[in-house]
């Protein structure tokens, strides 16, 4: 019997389940704690592709990562001689998801404490602060008080190459929201090529993070949204790189899309199907002139959850391409949908 570990944003296991029935039937849930998940399968081999998608094939959407376990060590004078035992000679040492923007203290602590610990006694085993793609890499997946999980990690595109599968971002101190750190991980993971000089459409951009982040991209943005910005986005306005419609998406007319859009990005506070439906209406003038888009969408409810497939088809008949869905590190109770061919 082998067995795998995925890890998962507490509070969307069910969602990961649903996610594993479906891709690996054959795969029973095993060893459980809030944001990591363990299976067990019969004849797997110890290097198989898991939740990898073939070519062409959409990817799995709510694990943040996955691999081969390497076994459960209990006391961490196991801890060295287990790691040598692996024959992989890079690691990373992460806490599992804690769901919070910033890691709680205690996983802070364990995650240094064991580092140090395998600096001090294997000196055969690197550890790097980003995994490369393809490249075997051993994960050491601590919490305080618990068990030490060791899994074998190779990286796609899917997750990120920091520890525990996160994406570098570096949100300014004058950012208004999380929105800035949303963004970056979008687009890193989506690969969507924005670049200076482009147009973006955002529909509920206040208070204006994922605006502020575009802006300092170099594009030029088309903010819609009812509620007030925050006082670092006024140098753009008076500048004219933002322009504000203060208003809901629901009363935004099309004689008011004036000029071209490279890019649409959508993030607004009602539930995906209407958000979509909303959408759809603008669509017509855009369609044919935007690259792409970047949508995120609100998981309110367990129902919402089990809707995703029929939100992504709706996605992808907004015209732009197949919808691409991930949830990221940043998001919460939300999800990632990407329009449009990566650059």
């Amino acid at each position: 019997m082998s067995h795998w570990i995925a890890t998962v944003t507490p509070g969307l296991e069910g969602a990961l389940l649903a996610e594993v029935r479906a891709r690996r039937p054959q795969a029973r849930p095993g060893y459980r704690r809030p944001g990591l998940l363990t299976f067990s399968e019969s004849e797997l081999s110890p290097e198989a592709p898991l939740l990898e998608g073939a070519r062409g094939e959409a990817g799995p959407i709510f694990p943040q990562l996955w691999g081969h376990s390497l076994g459960i060590i209990k006391d961490d004078a196991d801890l060295a001689a287990a790691v040598s035992a692996t024959g992989l000679n890079k690691a990373q040492v992460f806490a599992r998801p804690s769901g919070e923007d910033d890691e709680p203290p205690a996983n802070t602590a364990r995650v240094s404490a064991v580092e140090a610990r395998l600096r001090a006694a294997c000196h055969d085993v690197v550890q790097v602060p980003g995994a490369r793609r393809g490249e075997p890499t051993l994960g050491v997946i601590v919490a305080p008080d618990e068990p030490t999980l060791l899994v074998r990690l190779v990286r796609g595109g899917a997750w990120g190459p920091l520890p525990g599968g996160r994406w570098p971002h570096t949100t300014p101190e004058d950012s208004p929201s999380r929105a800035w750190a949303k963004l970056d991980e979008a687009l890193a993971w989506s690969r969507l090529p924005m670049r200076a000089g482009q147009r973006a459409l955002e529909l509920g951009n206040a208070p204006a993070g994922v605006s502020l982040n575009l802006l300092r991209r170099g594009l030029s943005v088309l903010g819609v949204d009812s509620q007030p910005m925050a006082p670092a986005l006024q140098p753009y306005i008076d500048s004219g790189a933002l322009t504000q419609l203060s208003r809901p998406m629901s009363q935004l007319r099309w004689e008011e899309l004036t000029g071209h859009f490279d890019w649409l990005l959508m993030d607004v506070s009602i539930a995906p199907a209407l958000a979509l439906r909303g959408l759809r209406r603008l669509m017509p003038p855009l369609r044919k002139q935007l690259s792409g888009a970047l949508l995120t969408l609100k998981l309110n409810d367990e129902a919402v959850i089990a809707s995703v497939p029929k939100l992504l088809e709706q996605a992808g008949a907004l015209g732009l391409g197949p919808a691409r869905a991930r949830h990221l590190p940043a998001n919460r109770r939300e999800l990632t949908v990407a329009l449009g061919s990566a650059g």
